[in-house]
């Protein structure tokens, strides 16, 4: 790909999926990890995992691995944790079991 573009450019083709003004840069990333770094670590592990798979075996083998970590997610503690957070209209506090 010849030549340079803009980051809007860059937005527009799925090349990146969001961009922000210099000024909101720092901020909007601040949020990003703040978001990322509450998160369940075992989902966030097997999305990792997940997205690696789909670039390296036929998608019949994709779906059995990745429902097997779905479930295996599923079931986990965090999972649990999860859930009653939800209904206790709180923040989840994440172990990674």
């Amino acid at each position: 790909m010849p030549g340079k573009f803009s980051a809007e450019e860059a937005e527009r083709i799925g090349l990146v999926s969001k961009v922000f003004d210099d000024d909101e840069f720092r901020p909007e990333v601040d949020a990003i990890v703040a978001r990322l770094a509450a998160s369940a670590p075992l989902a966030i592990r097997a999305m990792k995992q997940n997205f690696i798979a789909a670039e390296n075996m036929s998608l019949r083998e994709y779906i059995r691995v990745e429902t097997e970590r779905h479930q295996r997610t599923g079931a986990s503690e965090d999972s649990r944790a999860a859930f009653r957070a939800f209904v206790e209209k709180r923040p989840a506090v994440f172990e990674g079991r």
